[in-house]
Order: structure tokens, then sequence, then C-alpha cells
């Protein structure tokens, strides 16, 4: 269900970067409940049955997709795929990078969903980024997860700066700056505990602030 959760709430979240304002419109909502059900197909949830809850959501999916556009229909299903896909993967490496992409995407179907995909390009960036960072961790590199979760702050600075967020993103942001910034200077001293906490929290911050920055 935490799948789920993330992915109704990053299409929500970037509907309303996208449209920056705290409204609701109708192709939004069908956009939250095709991710929902694309979510519940590729979590591969316990089920006597789960090739038919694979079916189902994935049906379900594309069903409420066609309802906003047909690239909300081709980004679901690539999500789904990717997901999915990234599963069979052996190497861990390959693996983290599929997972860390898909990462962002409901941000991005979120954009699509209100018209505006252009919006939802940076929000994506830096939700699958911070996602790299834990794919990386998981995967025992370390020296790639300091590296990116250091260079997450100028990057989190610089381009909302250049795409015209405003103040209030910055105030927001600073806090899950610091928790990337706690994590890479962890791990550069070996420590690696309750760094996933720390990702989780810069994730939802993230997040937060991008709204701000677009809607206040």
């Amino acid at each position: 269900m935490a799948e789920v959760l993330t992915a109704v709430l990053g299409i929500l979240g970037g509907g309303l970067i996208g449209i920056a304002t705290l409204t609701v419109p109708g192709a939004l909502v069908w956009a939250i409940v095709a991710g929902a059900a694309f979510s519940l197909a590729g979590a591969g949830l316990p089920s006597r049955k789960p090739e038919f809850l694979a079916f189902a959501g994935v049906l379900l999916g594309v069903g409420c997709s066609m309802l906003v556009s047909g690239t909300a229909v081709a980004l679901g299903l690539g999500a789904f795929a990717g997901r999915v896909g990234a599963r069979g993967l052996s190497h861990r490496g390959l693996r983290g990078a599929l997972m860390a992409a898909v990462a962002g995407v409901p941000l991005m179907y979120g954009a699509v969903a209100v018209g505006h995909p252009a919006a939802g390009a940076l929000p994506w960036l830096l939700a699958s980024w911070i996602q790299a960072v834990r794919e990386m961790l998981e995967a025992r590199a370390t020296g790639l997860a300091a590296t990116l979760a250091l260079l997450f702050v100028p990057v989190s600075l610089l381009l909302p700066a250049r795409s015209g967020y405003a103040a209030p993103f910055f105030l927001v942001a600073m806090f899950a700056q610091l928790a990337l910034l706690v994590v890479g200077t962890r791990l550069i001293v070996g420590r690696m505990d309750r760094l996933t906490g720390l990702l989780n929290g810069a994730r939802i911050v993230g997040l937060v602030a991008l709204i701000a920055g677009r809607v206040v």
C-alpha cells in the first residue's frame, strides 16, 4: 500500500505544480485513480490470484488514463513495465537506475494530466535523484550514493531558481537539502544507520517544497 500512497501523492503533487493552484480538476482525479490502479498492479500484492489483480489493475489504469490523454496511457504503461521489469534484473546497478527513473513518473503523470507536461520535468528529476541515492545505498555503492547526495544540494538550488520557483520553495526545500547533506557526510565517514528514513523524509519535504514554490 505504500507504493499506492506514494503514487497518489506524487500525481496529486505533480498536478498542483502543473496548474500552480490548489484546485483538483477532473482530469487529475482520473489520473490519480489510474496511478493507484497501475501501482496496485505492479506491487505484487500477496494473493491467491496475483495475475488477476495485475490484469485488473492494468485494465483499470488504462481505462482511467484514456479519460486523461493518450500521453497519460503511454506514461502509465511505461512506468508499470519499468517497475515490473526492474524486478527481473539481476544487476543491482541497472535495477537501481530503472527504479530511480520510475520513481519520479507520478509527478510527471500529474503534470501531464493537467496539460502542463513541462512543469513535471524538474519534479521528476529531483524525485528520481533522491531515489537514486536510496538505490545506490541498497546496492552498497556508498561512494556513488554519497556523491549523488551531496550533488543534490546545488542541483536543487540552481534548477528551481532557473525555472522560476518562488521563495517558499527554497525555505521548505532547505530541510530536504540538509537531509541529503547528512546522508552524504554519514556515508563518507562510514555510518549507514537511519539513512533510509532521512531519504524518505527528504522526498516528502521536497514534494511540499515544490508545491509551495508554485502555488504560494
